[in-house]
């Protein structure tokens, strides 16, 4: 039989439905229309997906605490999945919140904020070269 942790994790998988638990969500129940509100403070006002970028940051950190290149590999397989179910919900998002494409334009960064992304790219152009 299973450890009790399993049954737990189970019955919440039951609990909220296989549309939670999605690798792609749906956008959230409340559009615009039924008067849902697009969040755009806090973290949201520096990077889009805030919540993938702290999972890309812990795993990095964790890469490079453990002095593992194989982590640090799986991190940047795991950045390449990101950024696709990223695009995949900022359509869906665009749909549900037509001034999406607005908070887009305002919010540059989807993982990293805007001036961040810049040095991080001219890093790795300098390193590629």
């Amino acid at each position: 039989s299973s450890p009790p942790s399993y049954s737990v994790v189970y019955l919440a998988a039951i609990e909220l439905g296989s549309t939670m638990l999605s690798p792609w969500p749906s956008p959230p129940r409340t559009s615009e229309e039924e008067g849902g509100l697009l969040a755009r403070g806090g973290m949201y006002s520096y990077v889009r997906h805030p919540m993938y970028a702290g999972l890309l940051a812990g795993m990095a950190g964790l890469s490079v605490v453990t002095d593992s290149a194989n982590r640090l590999l799986l991190t940047g397989a795991l950045a390449v999945a990101l950024h696709f179910k990223a695009e995949y919900e900022e359509e869906r998002m665009t749909g549900a919140f037509p001034d999406y494409r607005d908070y887009m334009e305002e919010v540059k960064g989807r993982f990293l904020p805007k001036g961040l992304t810049e040095k991080v790219s001219d890093f790795v152009k300098n390193v590629v070269e």
